[in-house]
């Protein structure tokens, strides 16, 4: 099989492999036992520098995370139904992420249990990263629900929090993407933007919540579940 320019990570995952390129992206490749081969089962067409990849499970579901040279995080959904490209079909991103650093390590963290079943679940794997200015970060699945009201949690602050030196916080995370009209920003969130909605008083975290239908007390659950995974 041609593995393209350089390889720059490996991932395994039984009989399945995840590929990373200095210039040919992600390629997501199955081994055949009869004949002996491999064979291309999904390949992101866009030429990109990838550092590292791995897969991130939750629920029996999976998705392929991606990190370029340029401090990006692209998170891909594999979907066999597409129609056929040249080289298998390809990847669909459903979202890019701006990280602000190189990802230079990403490791799976199988997920576990806790001993009191009244805590606060662990999802069932995570990603850990470092990056090139020694910082440390995880990626971790957020179940549905929680997951929209923080999007709309997100949004409100945006625009009811004062921001430092005044810069945006989407715009900050937004990656450029020639290829498409508006960008692919909402599937992952910002945990350093929630995380001022704990700094508000109590007043103006009602009135936030109540903006998006809901209480002050779930969205505080939901973001102390991001904080005590570990």
């Amino acid at each position: 099989m041609d593995a393209g320019v350089c390889v720059t990570s490996l991932t395994c995952l039984k009989n399945l492999l995840l590929i990373g390129d200095a210039q040919r992206s992600v390629s997501f490749v199955a081994f055949q036992e009869d004949p002996f081969k491999l064979v291309v089962l999904a390949r992101d067409q866009r030429p990109t520098h990838v550092l590292d990849s791995a897969f991130l499970f939750d629920e029996g579901d999976f998705s392929i995370l991606a990190a370029d040279d340029e401090g990006n995080l692209r998170m891909f959904e594999f979907d066999p139904g597409l129609a056929g490209a040249t080289h298998g079909n390809p990847l669909l991103c459903t979202t890019e992420f701006n990280g602000n650093s190189e990802h230079a390590h990403i490791l799976a963290i199988a997920g576990r249990h806790r001993e009191d079943p009244e805590e606060v679940p662990i999802p069932e794997a995570q990603l850990i990263f470092g990056t090139s200015d020694g910082s440390l970060g995880t990626i971790s699945p957020v179940p549905e629900d929680s997951s929209k009201r923080l999007q709309l949690l997100s949004g409100q602050l945006m625009r009811s929090v004062q921001h430092f030196a005044g810069l945006n916080p989407r715009a900050f995370r937004t990656v450029r993407n020639d290829h498409l009209s508006r960008p692919l920003n909402k599937g992952i969130l910002d945990y350093t933007l929630l995380h001022a909605f704990q700094e508000l008083d109590i007043r103006r975290q009602a009135t936030i919540t109540k903006q998006i239908g809901t209480d002050t007390i779930t969205v505080l659950r939901d973001i102390r579940s991001l904080q005590e995974i570990w």
